[in-house]
């Protein structure tokens, strides 16, 4: 995270430091704004994105009905009010929703893949599983590659053995060898499902 949205605490301090009182905008309480995000913020990048939003509206609204008469050096405290809370909280809103954006992408790959995976049936035939592997997984272990926000290194552990082992069959293998594939793909959807879940990926 390069952005930082300070804490009720360091607006305390940095209201003292500039001499400012409470209540200088009647309509606005910035410790409170702080605090609401500071609440919510946590690995769910979409409400991040949405907490950062309010607090950015309650911080710009702050400096803009900020009364001079307030601070010791009013010119200073706007501007260093700006920089380091309304610009930060605006910063904060634009990474959190590009974050959301790329796990979001992220998550409906792995999402392609589990649908996939479940739509394999025992008694098909080897194209079948080379096709799941050429499209799904290597689509999903390709993603994997991108995503900067999310650690993917179960999925692609799990699936990258799929990858592997379906890669090496041919047409010699008994269909006895392909269906124990089939299964494998189910079981490894079914531990993908319950690692998404337990990860907050969807």
């Amino acid at each position: 995270m390069a952005v930082s949205i300070p804490t009720h605490a360091q607006w305390k301090k940095f209201k003292t430091t500039h001499g400012v009182g409470a209540n200088a905008v009647s309509s606005v309480n910035v410790g409170k704004a702080l605090d609401a995000f500071h609440k919510v913020y946590g690995r769910d990048f979409a409400k991040n994105a949405a907490a950062a939003a309010e607090c950015y509206k309650a911080l710009a609204t702050y400096l803009a009905k900020f009364p001079d008469k307030s601070a010791k050096d009013a010119k200073k405290f706007k501007s260093e009010f700006e920089k380091t809370y309304v610009n930060m909280a605006s910063a904060a809103k634009e990474e959190f929703s590009a974050m959301a954006g790329e796990v979001k992408a992220f998550a409906g790959r792995v999402a392609q893949l589990l649908a996939a995976a479940g739509k394999l049936k025992a008694g098909g035939p080897l194209n079948d599983l080379q096709l799941f592997r050429q499209g799904p997984v290597r689509g999903m272990l390709a993603a994997a590659t991108q995503v900067k926000t999310y650690d993917p290194k179960d999925f692609v552990k799990l699936w990258k053995h799929i990858d592997d082992t379906i890669n090496k069959l041919d047409a010699k293998h008994s269909q006895d060898i392909l269906d124990k594939v089939v299964k494998l793909c189910h079981v490894t959807a079914k531990t993908s499902m319950d690692l998404g879940k337990k990860g907050g990926l969807f």
